[in-house]
């Protein structure tokens, strides 16, 4: 068996539990190896002592033996795959029960020396004897026979249990989420329009992510993913880099209340570093022993509600593509100690790519191989993310810098300008993602001329042979005066309005048409 960490010792047994414990020959080395000395250990050193020793039975049949005291009982109800543990509660206000918790001398001595164990070191042994002489009365008189009223506490709890297939023991998991209710999309997301009343489910985990209330929803987006998330679809968003397909799932989790779990591949991630492998801890009497720990896709997938993001899957190895081809199709997992983990309710799989799973075509992308079919068919929907239109661009650009609207606009339509030139002209428009428009907007605050800010933000980071198209796109479509001209608040310097003025002018309308007033 093995103790809770919220098992209380009681003043009747503590000394007793933890002289049982000293006594054990493994005590010592795993004190030093919490780097505290052994009058310095709290409550949860010793549970946790017993646990990892082996000796939790012990401890629980000199606890078992004290003497009875009042306790506040929980009822533990029944739900899912949870368990049922009843017990009642000694609950009459006009009995009163007398609780005998007097002491042997040997123990009130024990409890005193424990209790000012961190000052003794410090005195002579008669101020010692003082303090002791002083002390005794008030310990002994508060272990006298007393008479209690025991007051009716009644809770009701949630736990779930798994069973540890090592050493068959059963544990005790946090109770986990479940839905509460639903809203609409407009409540929700902010969304309107026809999709405005379509429903999400809301749930209740304590994990979920914070809500970033300066993230902007497109309407098309959310149609076009959200309701295959609540069918517990798989889904697989691509598109270019900084187009926000990661930010995607985590801002729904955070306004629907699940959980989030981000998994980020590389080339080097194997299935082993996924579900989860045995480590070694100290076994009783000394040495270790090897023990199941899940891994961080095995973690995720026991919580009900969670989202899990694998981001970026085409750079992993194949071998750990082939895994998730079985896994998500059956929705289980298949661990090596045997056990099979079914995932929990309401889970969700989205799958966040440059590429829509057949490799890059445009050689931007380095390390990404194409997919194996099976694994890209067992995606309910394949959902292009691209940049956001203009006027929605801005407003992101507008709530996450404070830069006025209309010149937040202005570097959307810019932006929107020089990606179609690049990418006209056989380029790739992720040096201008909206990454780049926050920097560009810092690197202004800072002063720096305007030459240099699109420098350090965007030029820089483009192939030489690119750098001078964006740089010759920036000079046609961008007008440093009418930029400078909105951000303080003044008219536009140009006698009539230019055509990028009357854009921006008509782009800021359909953001206050579509979103209110900013």
């Amino acid at each position: 068996m093995l103790l809770s960490p919220d098992t209380v010792l009681p003043k009747a047994s503590r000394n007793a539990v933890k002289a049982f414990i000293r006594k054990h020959p493994g005590f010592e080395a795993l004190r030093i190896s919490y780097g505290v000395e052994s009058r310095d250990l709290t409550r949860r050193h010793w549970i946790e002592m017993a646990n990892v020793l082996g000796i939790a039975q012990g401890v629980q049949d000199i606890l078992d033996a004290a003497p009875s005291a009042p306790v506040v009982v929980f009822t533990f109800e029944d739900e899912g795959n949870a368990t049922t543990e009843t017990t009642e509660t000694h609950i009459d206000g006009d009995t009163t029960v007398s609780v005998d918790t007097s002491k042997a001398p040997a123990d009130i001595e024990n409890e005193m020396e424990d209790v000012l164990s961190p000052v003794l070191p410090f005195v002579s042994e008669k101020i010692r004897g003082e303090i002791f002489d002083k002390l005794r009365p008030v310990v002994v008189a508060s272990h006298k026979p007393a008479v209690e009223k025991i007051v009716t506490v009644e809770k009701t709890v949630t736990v779930e249990k798994t069973v540890d297939p090592v050493t068959g023991e059963v544990k005790t998991l946090a109770p986990h989420a479940k839905v509460i209710g639903s809203k609409t999309f407009n409540e929700v997301f902010g969304t309107s329009g026809k999709n405005g009343k379509k429903t999400v489910k809301i749930w209740n985990d304590s994990s979920a992510p914070s809500i970033d209330n300066n993230y902007v929803f497109n309407d098309q987006r959310m149609v076009e993913t959200v309701p295959s998330f609540e069918r517990n679809e798989n889904v697989w968003l691509y598109g270019k880099a900084g187009t926000g397909k990661s930010v995607l799932g985590q801002e729904y989790a955070a306004r629907t209340g699940r959980s989030f779990t981000r998994i980020g591949f590389t080339r080097s991630t194997e299935t082993i570093d996924l579900i989860g492998q045995k480590e070694p801890v100290p076994a009783p009497g000394g040495g270790t022993r090897m023990v199941w720990t899940d891994g961080v896709f095995t973690q995720a997938i026991r919580r009900p509600g969670a989202v899990i993001l694998l981001d970026e899957l085409t750079i992993a190895p194949p071998g750990t593509n082939a895994y998730f081809q079985t896994t998500i199709d059956l929705r289980k997992a298949t661990l090596p100690s045997g056990e099979v983990v079914p995932f929990a309710e309401g889970v969700v799989i989205v799958v966040a790519d440059n590429t829509a799973g057949f490799g890059d075509e445009t050689g931007v992308y380095a390390g990404t191989q194409s997919a194996n079919a099976a694994l890209v068919d067992r995606m309910a929907r394949l959902v292009e993310i691209d940049y956001l239109p203009p006027h929605e661009e801005g407003l992101a650009l507008h709530r996450h810098t404070g830069l006025r609207l209309e010149a937040s606009i202005l570097l959307a339509e810019t932006a929107a300008k020089v990606r179609a030139t690049q990418e006209q002209a056989g380029g790739e428009a992720r040096p201008f993602s909206f990454r780049r428009l926050l920097a560009f907007v810092a690197a202004f605050n800072d002063g720096l001329s305007f030459e240099r800010c699109w420098y350090l933000t965007v030029l820089s980071r483009l192939p030489t042979a690119d750098r001078e198209t964006v740089r010759q796109a920036l000079k046609a479509h961008f007008d440093q005066k009418d930029f400078v001209a909105l951000v303080e608040g003044k008219p536009l310097p140009s006698a009539a309005p230019s055509v990028d003025s009357v854009a921006a002018t008509a782009a800021q309308k359909a953001a206050q048409d579509a979103f209110g007033s900013v």
